[in-house]
C-alpha cells in the first residue's frame, strides 16, 4: 500500500483511555500512515501522554487548541491531515491491528470502505452479515435499514474515506447529529462503496454518557433536521421514508422519557418542555408509525392529546415496576 493514511483523533480528558488507542495505530502491520492527534482543552494527563508518543515517533503530530468541541477537533484534523485516505478514531476506542492490511486490498477500487464495530465490554456486534458493494451512495437506499442498524449513515469512525469525496466539513452547529450530517454531505460524492463484514473497530460503551438523551429545548428541532437531511437525499424514495420516520419517533419516545425521568426538573418544568415540544410539532403527523411497548404506546398517546402530567404519572409508575422487577431478580 503506497497511499498514505491519515488517522485523526479528538482528545479531551482521556488519560485513562487514549494509551490504547495510539497503541492500536502503532500496531498496524502496515506502516504508511500518520496520527494526528488534536487534544480539545484536556484538563487531565491527555496531552501529555500524548505528547510522550509524538517524542518517540515521527509520523505522530499533536496539537493542543482550546476546548471547542468533537467537531472542531476532527475539522482541524482534516485540515492538517496530507493523507490520500481519511481514518476518524475516538480516543476511548481502538482498532484492530489488521485494519489497514484488510482494507488496503480495497483502496485501489473503492472511494469509501465500511466495517463492522465491535462494541466492549459486552461483545456486542453492529456490522453486516455479508460484505455490500454500491456504484453510487444513492445505490445504498436499497438495504437502507439493514445499513442504518449496522450505522453505516451515523458513524464516522467505521470506514476509511478517500480524502478527495470529503467536501464539507462537520457542521459545528450540531452537537447531536454532527456525524449523520457529515456522511450525508460527503458520502453522496462517492462512486464505489464496499461494506465489509469484518469488525475493524472498537467501540467503548462502558462510562460513556450519551448524548442523544440529554435534554434541551432544542432536540425535537435537530431531530426533524436530522430526518429531513435523509428525506432530501433519498427523495422520492417511500420505504427510506417510512424508515426514517420510524427511526425519529423511537427517538423522540426515547427524549420524552428523558424528559420525564430528568431529576433536576421540576413537574413544572417537565410539562413546560414536553408542551413546547408538542407546540413545535412532535408527533402530530406520525399517525402511521409503529410504537413498540405497552408503556412507550401510552406515552405516545397521551403526549397526542396534550396530557402531559399523565405522561408523568406513567413515567413514576414505570420506573416504580422496574425497580420492583429488579428487586424480584436479584
Amino acid at each position: 500500500m503506497n497511499n498514505l493514511v491519515s488517522f485523526i483523533v479528538p482528545v479531551y480528558n482521556a488519560e485513562a483511555t487514549i494509551k490504547y488507542t495510539i497503541d492500536s495505530v502503532l500496531k498496524q502491520k502496515i506502516t504508511n500512515w500518520e496520527l494526528i492527534l488534536i487534544d480539545d482543552g484536556s484538563v487531565d494527563n491527555s496531552f501529555n501522554i500524548c505528547q510522550s508518543y509524538a517524542n518517540e515517533d515521527s509520523r505522530i503530530i499533536l496539537i493542543h487548541i482550546e476546548n471547542s468541541g468533537v467537531s472542531i477537533a476532527r475539522n482541524t484534523g482534516l485540515g492538517l491531515a496530507r493523507g490520500e485516505w481519511i481514518i476518524f478514531v475516538d480516543s476511548d476506542d481502538y482498532l484492530s491491528e489488521n485494519l489497514l492490511s484488510v482494507v488496503s486490498a480495497y483502496m485501489d477500487k473503492y472511494d469509501v470502505i465500511g466495517y463492522g464495530i465491535q462494541c466492549f465490554p459486552e461483545n456486542n456486534i453492529i456490522a453486516l452479515n455479508e460484505q455490500k458493494i454500491f456504484n453510487s451512495f444513492l445505490d445504498t437506499q436499497c438495504d437502507f435499514s439493514q445499513l442504518y442498524n449496522a450505522s453505516f449513515y451515523n458513524s464516522p469512525c467505521n470506514k476509511v474515506y478517500k480524502r478527495e469525496i470529503l467536501k464539507e466539513p462537520f457542521d459545528c452547529n450540531y452537537s447531536l447529529g454532527e456525524d449523520l450530517l457529515f456522511n450525508l454531505h460527503n458520502l453522496i460524492n462517492s462512486k464505489q462503496i464496499i461494506i465489509l463484514d469484518e469488525c475493524l473497530y472498537y467501540y467503548r460503551r462502558e462510562g460513556v454518557p450519551s448524548l442523544s438523551m440529554k435534554v434541551d429545548s432544542n432536540s425535537h428541532r435537530i431531530q426533524l433536521d436530522l430526518r429531513d437531511a435523509f428525506i432530501n437525499v433519498f427523495d422520492g424514495n417511500d420505504e427510506v421514508l417510512a424508515c426514517v420516520n420510524q427511526i425519529y419517533v423511537n427517538s423522540m419516545i426515547d427524549k420524552v422519557w428523558s424528559v420525564v425521568y430528568k431529576e433536576d426538573f421540576c413537574t413544572l418544568q417537565k410539562k413546560d418542555v414536553l408542551g413546547q415540544w408538542r407546540t413545535e410539532g412532535l408527533f402530530v403527523s406520525d399517525k402511521d408509525v409503529e410504537v413498540k411497548g405497552v408503556f412507550s404506546k401510552l406515552l405516545y398517546c397521551l403526549f397526542r392529546h396534550k396530557l402531559y402530567g399523565s405522561i408523568i404519572i406513567l413515567g413514576r409508575i414505570k420506573k416504580g415496576l422496574s425497580t420492583m422487577y429488579h428487586k424480584v431478580k436479584k
